[in-house]
């Protein structure tokens, strides 16, 4: 089994639905590693569980092993080696497809884990690592709690109540932009140290030329993809086609909100962008995103941000 890991919000989805569509590629999502468990109310106000196999491993360990004369951390080995067993097996089961691959992207504060994991279980897999401008990257994730989090900024009087009236000066308020920045920063850090088994897809090279990126990954993994094939998954996996809306039309509750480069200049300002500097800027240069480490000084102190018409 090969990974796709990525920081949330960086295009793993649509990457992940594109190999999907190719007929030797089998993609999964099974949330293997990093020992996370917990609840967040969902857009929908239901409580939605996050949680890792090791996670849950970990507890039912804690009951089963009360009254047996096993140790519980070798319990643990073997559950996870026995279920690792089981879900490849049963792939094989519902398809023929011969590659696997699972995306992973780890919650926050995980990344390390997951990465020791998946060289300790999967020794020679190789991982296609996914990243996306970090500005980007923040600006989809607080868009994507809007609905979940209390109401209290100006970003929720716009979008959540529809508010005309209001002129948001500042859309990220310090702590969720301090989170999403940490996120992004724990997983591109991690990945540098596993450059030697990964290769590095951007976001914004797969918006320019998917059909190349595809090909370069079918290569890194050793798929035979044909040139048909991959014309026929860069088509029905584009934004339109999974989206209804065209690229760049905005829509704030969906997953695939806009599909397009750059939208974080609407929405930051230089309080936001010397915070992300402060944090992850290092990185940011180190990726190509930006060439000076002044980049933020030109963005707006206040947004005077509206809300656009079609959201009235």
């Amino acid at each position: 089994m090969d990974f796709i890991v990525s920081t949330p919000r960086s295009g793993t989805t649509w990457l992940a639905g594109s190999l999907s569509l190719l007929s030797e590629v089998f993609v999964s999502e099974n949330r293997l590693f990093g020992d996370f468990f917990d609840s967040q109310p969902g857009a929908n106000g239901r409580e939605t569980l996050r949680v890792t196999a090791d996670a849950y491993v970990r507890s039912f360990a804690n009951h089963f092993c009360q009254f047996i004369p096993v140790n519980k951390g070798d319990f643990r080995e073997h559950f996870t080696t026995a279920y690792i067993e089981f879900l490849q097996s049963y792939i094989g089961t519902i398809s023929p497809k011969a590659h696997l691959i699972d995306k992973v992207t780890p919650y926050p504060k995980t990344s390390h884990q997951v990465l020791a994991k998946i060289r300790k279980y999967f020794p020679d897999a190789k991982i296609i690592h996914l990243v996306r401008d970090g500005r980007d990257v923040v600006t989809s994730g607080v868009f994507d709690w809007l609905w979940r989090e209390d109401p209290i900024f100006e970003r929720h009087a716009l979008y959540v109540h529809r508010n005309g009236k209001v002129r948001m000066n500042r859309f990220f308020d310090d702590k969720s932009l301090e989170s999403w920045i940490n996120h992004w920063s724990e997983v591109v850090i991690e990945m540098e140290g596993n450059s030697q088994k990964s290769i590095l897809i951007k976001y914004e090279d797969m918006i320019g030329d998917l059909h190349t990126e595809l090909e370069r990954i079918c290569d890194w993994i050793g798929v035979a993809a044909t040139t048909t094939e991959i014309r026929h998954a860069v088509t029905a996996s584009g934004f339109q086609k999974l989206s209804g809306r065209l690229q760049g039309q905005e829509d704030p509750k969906s997953k695939m909100r806009k599909g397009i480069v750059g939208d974080w200049r609407r929405f930051f300002t230089k309080r936001d962008g010397m915070i992300f500097h402060e944090l992850a800027g290092d990185l940011l240069l180190k990726l190509g995103y930006v060439k000076a480490e002044d980049w933020f000084l030109n963005l707006p102190v206040n947004l005077n941000f509206q809300l656009p018409n079609e959201y009235q």
